[in-house]
């Protein structure tokens, strides 16, 4: 015998018409609700909470701080609703993909450079006439932005508010912290880089992603030019020591290391990973 259970659910006046909430129970066990990651940021879950997420394929369940998929990461949703895995290393959950988002996560817009664009500003500065920028890897957003992300001036990293709430763009004590916790600097690229050469040209020395970090050779944005995509990959320090330049960690195709590098180019767009 086959039951089954029509939940509607309201805030206020406003009814999740996207979502089936449905609970049916049969021989082969229940089918939990189903609910979509728009309705899912618009919960006040509480604690236990589960359902199941088809645009993630996966269960979902709230433990009073995240939601954590039965795949066992900590899923996050940026003020655009990209989905990002995470992954603890060394003590602190990282997201497992470069950040995405067109918006601060007050709702503020970013704006979208164009190559060959130099307005954007001192990469290491939020002073006036410096603008929070993003780019897609040769202004392609259609093949691009799902598999490397967006890269972004170091205006947009010091606005504070570029990673969803909670989260933040890693302080070189954070790097540090993941890098010791790997074996150190002279091989630690290697156990953050993807396998492959999906996302990385040959030879992709020595990756393994042990770590779950699963870099990819995203490339850059530098003096008015796209380059190196699936050559490096390059991600902003969110402090720094010097008024003129920024620091960045950077990864190579051909390298198991990972260095730490300064710009003081006035248009760099470089990756962003989050960090709690």
């Amino acid at each position: 015998m086959k039951y089954t259970i029509i939940l509607l659910l309201f805030n206020q006046s406003f009814l999740f018409g996207q979502s089936t909430f449905e609970l049916e129970l049969n021989s082969d066990g229940v089918v939990l609700p189903r609910i979509e990651k728009s309705d899912k940021m618009m919960l006040s879950p509480k604690e236990g909470q589960v359902f199941y997420n088809p645009e993630e394929g996966a269960l979902m369940y709230y433990d009073g701080a995240d939601w954590i998929s039965l795949k066992g990461q900590v899923v996050v949703n940026d003020i655009d609703e990209n989905s990002y895995g995470t992954v603890k290393i060394g003590g602190l959950k990282w997201m497992t993909s470069n950040l995405n988002t067109t918006k601060l996560n007050d709702g503020t817009p970013l704006t979208m450079g164009a190559g060959g664009s130099s307005f954007q500003g001192k990469g290491n500065s939020k002073s006036a006439g410096d603008t929070p920028t993003y780019w897609y890897y040769n202004n392609d957003s259609l093949t691009h932005a799902q598999s490397y992300g967006a890269l972004y001036n170091f205006c947009a990293v010091a606005t504070g508010n570029l990673c969803p709430s909670g989260w933040h763009v890693p302080t070189d004590a954070d790097w540090d912290n993941l890098i010791t916790s790997l074996g150190g600097y002279s091989i630690a690229g290697g156990a953050m880089k993807e396998t492959g050469f999906s996302h990385w040209l040959s030879p992709n020395r020595d990756a393994t992603n042990s770590s779950g970090f699963t870099a990819r050779g995203s490339g850059s944005y530098l003096g008015g030019e796209f380059y190196g995509l699936m050559i490096g990959a390059n991600f902003w320090v969110s402090d720094n020591s010097s008024s003129n330049n920024a620091f960045f960690k950077w990864l190579d195709h051909t390298l198991r290391s990972i260095s730490e590098e300064t710009t003081s180019n006035s248009s760099s767009g470089l990756s962003v990973r989050c960090v709690r």
